[in-house]
Order: C-alpha cells, then structure tokens, then sequence
C-alpha cells in the first residue's frame, strides 16, 4: 500500500462531498431521490475513508519527511483521524439508526456533516501543504545530509546509521528507496568546500551494479 494514500483519498473526499450536496437537495427539494443517494454516498465515503486511512498511517510511517514537513503531517494524520470517525458516525446514523431516534436528530447530523466538510477540506490543505512547500515523500527533493539521515534513522528504527553497503543497496525494499544513495554526492561534513554554506543534493535511485565474474580460462 506504499503512495497509495494519494491516490484514494480523493474517492472519500468526492463520496462525501456528493452525500451532503444529496442531503442538501432533499432538503430543499422534498424529494425521495436525494435522500436514497444520500444515504448510498454516505456509506460509500465510509468505506473509502477506512482504506485511506490505513494507506495514510502505512505511509506516514515510511514516507521521507523534514522536520517541519514532519510536524505538518502529524497534524495532517489526527485531523484525517477526527475526520474518519465523524464519517463512520454519519453514516451509521444514517443508514442504520435514523428511523430509531428523534427527528430532530437529524439537524445534529447536517450540522456534524457540514463540520465534518470544513475539516475534511483543511485536512486535505494542511497535507498538500506538507508535500508541495515541504517535499513530503518527493524523492527527488533537495534535501541536506542531515534531513536524509534523520529520516532513515527513524525509518530503520536505529539511533546511529551506519552507511550502507552495495548489497545492502542492492536487496533494499521499495519502503526504503534512500538507502541505496544516501552517501553518493554527499560531503560528510554537510557543508559547499567552495561556499562553506549548506550542501543539497538530489538523491537519485540508482541500482548497484554487481561486478561480472571473471570468465577468462586460464
């Protein structure tokens, strides 16, 4: 499920968007139509959001961040989190328990539905804040030595990295797509030996090679 948090949490957003623009229409228009769409949208945005929210945790947890990048998508993660619960109640009240409860519940639930859109869509701005002014998961960012390192740090779980070798390079998993090139075109020290300002560089996958046996007869 690696990046495939970018790619459905349109669907919940849409599915939801549509179940309360349903809700508004019947609303205003008295019509039995909107209200079976409503109801059919709302569970469809429900489902949709558990996936997306079970990409996007997968995803915080492997994805290359920068420290503000970082802080921009923890609260990106609790907001979706708030989102995708207010969504699961919606669409229960709807769905299951509406006919059980008071009539007057149902003001409760559009004025929850329109909350719930208000922060769904500053969710959706807090984290493509965090990709576009932040490199948020951009593995062709410029980033410095140290963002990089503090970055596999976190995703290997080690409090020191030690650099990797070719085999290691050679075998990494596509969650660990800096390790192949973290050390390539980096000064150690971080630092321009012409500038003496801050290093950044584009890291690049770029496979190792494996040395071809030496078949010569002898």
């Amino acid at each position: 499920m690696y990046h495939f948090h970018p790619m459905i949490v349109h669907f919940s957003i849409v599915l939801f968007v549509l179940a309360m623009v349903y809700e508004a229409l019947a609303l205003i228009t008295g019509k039995r139509l909107w209200p079976i769409l409503a109801k059919i949208y709302i569970v469809a945005a429900a489902l949709t959001a558990f996936i997306t929210v079970i990409s996007g945790l997968i995803d915080f947890e492997i994805t290359w961040m920068t420290d503000s990048g970082h802080r921009f998508m923890n609260i990106h993660k609790i907001l979706g989190i708030t989102v995708f619960i207010i969504i699961i109640l919606l669409a229960n009240y709807r769905y299951l328990f509406q006919k059980m409860l008071p009539a007057g519940m149902f003001k409760i639930y559009l004025a929850m539905g329109a909350l719930c859109l208000g922060l769904m869509f500053g969710t959706a701005y807090i984290g493509g804040a965090g990709v576009f002014y932040h490199g948020t998961g951009v593995q062709k960012a410029m980033i410095n030595y140290t963002d990089a390192e503090e970055y596999l740090k976190r995703l290997y779980r080690l409090d020191e990295f030690p650099p990797p070798t070719a085999e290691d390079s050679l075998y990494a998993l596509p969650f660990k797509p800096l390790a192949e090139s973290l050390y390539t075109q980096i000064d150690t020290s971080g630092q321009s030996p012409q500038t003496g300002r801050q290093q950044t560089v584009i890291l690049e996958i770029v496979p190792p090679v494996r040395s071809k046996p030496n078949h010569h007869k002898q």
